[in-house]
């Protein structure tokens, strides 16, 4: 499942099971329908839930990152949009096991501590490389979201440089 919530959104989960049958009950929001986005998302859920469930019975320091490549919802006017910031701003998170938590206590309560710093998906990767205990990477702590001299680069020029991305 790598296509996530991307329309046509109707066809990015399976219909058995899914949760929101009625389009009556929720109707279209501008260019989708929102049933089929919340059953996308539903089914997204799922997928990250039997790979979190895969790694706790792996009984192993594990850890996982997930992410969106760009924000799309229902309620957005248009696709991608300047002002659009549910459009441009994207949520992910990082799940730890048991496991990995109890060996690597520093590195979970450092990610927790960072959680609401403002970064860009392209610098992602020093953080993840120190999440996975790669070593040496001393002269790329201002590129590492989870050491203190990382460095926020926004604001960043989007739409052909017309906006402004970092609100």
């Amino acid at each position: 499942h790598l296509i996530g919530s991307h329309v046509p959104v109707d066809t990015r989960y399976p219909r058995e099971n899914a949760p929101f049958t009625n389009d009556a009950l929720r109707g279209q929001k501008g260019w989708m329908s929102i049933n089929h986005y919340d059953n996308s998302i539903w089914y997204t859920d799922n997928v990250i839930g039997k790979i979190m469930l895969g790694l706790k019975l792996a009984k192993r320091p594990s850890w996982l990152l997930y992410l969106s490549d760009h924000g799309e919802t229902p309620d957005a006017a248009g696709w991608r949009m300047a002002d659009e910031k549910d459009l441009w701003t994207i949520p992910f998170f990082i799940w730890f096991s048991r496991g990995y938590s109890e060996k690597y206590p520093g590195i979970v309560e450092n990610v927790k501590s960072v959680r609401n710093r403002s970064l860009q998906s392209d610098q992602l990767l020093w953080g993840m490389l120190s999440v996975a205990g790669v070593e040496g990477l001393k002269e790329c702590d201002s590129k590492n979201f989870l050491n203190t001299d990382f460095k926020v680069r926004n604001p960043r020029k989007i739409l052909n440089g017309n906006a402004n991305y970092g609100w």
